[in-house]
């Protein structure tokens, strides 16, 4: 089924040459150019088929006329931007430890308020409190009626 020329050039060969290389002979195999060029003048198929690729060649080497980068990066920033202002706990965390302990990573922050926590823990668990029990009978039991006659308006 495929058809062989005078030069050599089948039908298959050409059609890959072409998915190759494209529509234009300059782009084409320099070893293979010329008996290409010759069946391309003596077969139909072969002509239909580098038009084809022809019109392919001018859709893909057009330039591109939306390409306005400039609105595609101010987008990406924009986006950047509303991310970075997202709150997170990490985020949180971050300006906690820069209100502490500002220019600090944050774990000089986190091990100083940790180190302030365990020490206070340790003087409530450990430290004796000398707290000694009263009972009512006693006489530091505060009564009012004991309390001496005292004008509270000061002779008003």
């Amino acid at each position: 089924m495929s058809q062989e020329n005078s030069s050599g050039m089948t039908q298959a060969r050409f059609a890959a040459i072409v998915d190759a290389y494209g529509g234009d002979p300059a782009l084409w195999p320099r070893g293979e150019c010329d008996a290409a060029e010759r069946f391309l003048t003596t077969n139909g198929a072969a002509q239909i088929l580098v038009a084809q690729a022809r019109r392919l060649d001018v859709v893909l080497g057009a330039p591109e006329t939306d390409n306005d980068s400039s609105v595609l990066e101010r987008r990406l920033l924009d986006d950047f931007d509303r991310a970075q202002r997202r709150w997170s706990l990490r985020t949180f965390v971050d300006r906690a430890a820069q209100a502490i302990w500002p220019g600090a990573p944050v774990w000089q922050p986190a091990c100083a308020i940790g180190l302030a926590f365990a020490a206070g823990l340790c003087i409530a668990v450990f430290a004796p409190v000398d707290i000694r029990q009263q009972d009512e009978s006693s006489g530091g039991a505060y009564a009012l009626d004991s309390a001496p006659e005292m004008d509270a308006g000061h002779g008003i």
